[in-house]
């Protein structure tokens, strides 16, 4: 369902480890580093990564955008690689394509994001930008209300636990009759 043509390459970049320390909160966050031009570019590049389909929601639909922003946002050290690498989509599909990333037919955005990722110098960025895609998407209500339908699964259960019935205390009462050091040892 999802664009990915590294082939099993390995992704392991700089950023990963500032990645695990930056936590952007579910909610509204709005624009706050991106200009509109890149927006759009963004929004174009992030509908591709997971289009979407009858049951599952473009990435595009969702609050994408907005989180890779936030995420940008409280790291500003992954803003120039983000910025650059999309200054350099617009400039690979006017090269190749005559128009910015935005303006191109599904199959066109698909090459210039294949591009993208095997060009030296924006790899960094596509798997940047496809970490973060993924975060936001797998994380959004929408597509859990969708896994939850198809598979059973409620991320909610993981997160926050479910009810269970009080713990029979009175179970406890053969563990009295171990020595102390089985009790300790337990």
């Amino acid at each position: 369902m999802a664009f990915d043509s590294r082939g099993g390459a390995d992704t392991h970049s700089r950023f990963e480890k500032l990645m695990g320390r930056t936590y952007v909160a579910p909610g509204e966050h709005g624009i706050r580093v991106l200009d509109p031009r890149r927006q759009v570019t963004l929004t174009a590049w992030v509908g591709r990564l997971i289009p979407g389909d009858d049951h599952w929601p473009n990435a595009a639909e969702l609050d994408t955008v907005e989180y890779v922003d936030a995420v940008v946002f409280t790291a500003p050290q992954l803003r120039p690689l983000l910025l650059a690498a999309l200054d350099r989509a617009d400039v690979v599909a006017r090269a190749e394509h005559g128009a910015a990333l935005a303006g191109l037919e599904p199959a066109q955005v698909v090459a210039v994001l294949t591009a993208l990722e095997k060009e030296e110098r924006t790899a960094e960025a596509f798997a940047l930008v496809l970490e973060l895609t993924y975060e936001a998407y797998y994380r959004h209500e929408r597509v859990l209300a969708v896994v939850a339908e198809r598979t059973g699964f409620d991320i909610g259960r993981t997160v926050n636990g479910a009810p269970l019935a009080p713990f029979p205390v009175e179970r406890l009462d053969g563990v009295k009759q171990f020595p102390v050091n089985v009790r300790a040892a337990s």
